[in-house]
């Protein structure tokens, strides 16, 4: 399975309909979400944090004007108790250039949580 069909398949099991998810939001935005994601269980919290990198590309309405694809590093929190789902960036939207340095920050923020 891929990590956007695990995401899916999260929000579908939650009350929280997660747009940002749908075919429709992914098409309008041009993201993509990457393939690698960190996963912690807060067992003590009731909840469990995914932490993973999408990417966005800015086109015109207008056409014809793109923007170069950039990355943000976001964490998808689900309330096991309640099954409510929020997905929260890490940083600024669209904070990095490159693939390797948004992995790199998820990874970072995955590590820093299990240390906690």
């Amino acid at each position: 399975m891929s990590a956007l069909s695990d995401f899916r398949a999260i929000c579908d099991r939650s009350d929280a309909h997660c747009h940002f998810f749908t075919p429709e939001n992914m098409r309008f935005f041009r993201s993509v979400i990457l393939p690698t994601y960190w996963r912690n269980d807060f067992p003590d919290d009731n909840k469990t944090i995914w932490y993973f990198v999408t990417s966005e590309r800015f086109e015109s309405l207008w056409g014809g004007h793109f923007k170069k694809r950039l990355y943000t590093t976001r964490m998808l929190v689900r309330d096991n108790l309640t099954g409510r789902v929020s997905i929260l960036d890490i940083g600024e939207f669209q904070q990095y250039g490159t693939a390797k340095s948004a992995y790199t920050a998820a990874r970072n923020a995955w590590a820093a949580e299990m240390r906690d």
